[in-house]
């Protein structure tokens, strides 16, 4: 059964994905992508100009992502469960997609490309707005502590930053889900005011 062009992109950006998170960026070719893929390697230029535009599909394929967690967060209730949501669908992500976590902790990799530099940082940024956004929201209504929002959005990125940092060193062996829903819980509390 032949496959679409949109399949066919999707299936080389996925294994472009996978060859990063085994072998590390430099082993991502057009030659290693049409071997796994099972297309000439002519029939990968004729998805992608080039290894750039596979690594911008990645990234696109993050943004994508991204986009799809603000869309599930309009029908969530309330500042505190759309930031618990917020890191509990990207955490749900990662663990059914491992392969990810390479590119997400490979930043320094994008920085060798100012193209890639600046989508990074807008798929980043966004999420960071979101939250702030969300922290300032909770302020505002005085269910989050009067704390700089900066700070708090930078403590629970970088906590669940090192979370699946420790996932990815330990191999994978713990539910990246379960210890992000007790970090998450714990950085709750701390924020939520007593009154």
């Amino acid at each position: 059964m032949r496959i679409t062009s949109g399949e066919r992109k999707e299936q080389i950006i996925n294994e472009g994905i996978q060859i990063i998170h085994e072998n590390g960026f430099p082993a991502l070719s057009i030659r290693e992508l049409a071997s796994r893929v099972r297309i000439s390697e002519p029939a990968i230029y004729r998805h992608f100009k080039s290894k750039d535009d596979i690594i911008m599909g990645i990234l696109n394929k993050m943004k994508e992502f991204g986009e799809l967690i603000q869309q599930k967060l309009i029908a969530v209730e309330g500042e505190l469960e759309k930031i618990r949501q917020l890191f509990l669908l990207q955490l749900a992500y990662f663990e059914k997609n491992q392969a990810m976590t390479t590119i997400m902790m490979s930043e320094e990799v994008f920085n060798l490309n100012e193209k890639f530099k600046r989508k990074l940082a807008l798929i980043t940024n966004s999420r960071y707005r979101l939250l702030m956004d969300l922290i300032k929201s909770g302020q505002a209504k005085k269910i989050i502590i009067d704390e700089d929002a900066d700070n708090l959005a930078s403590i629970m990125m970088g906590a669940i930053r090192v979370i699946i940092f420790q996932w990815k060193l330990k191999d994978f062996q713990f539910s990246l889900v379960q210890r992000g829903k007790s970090v998450v819980e714990t950085m709750l509390t701390m924020m939520t005011t007593k009154e």
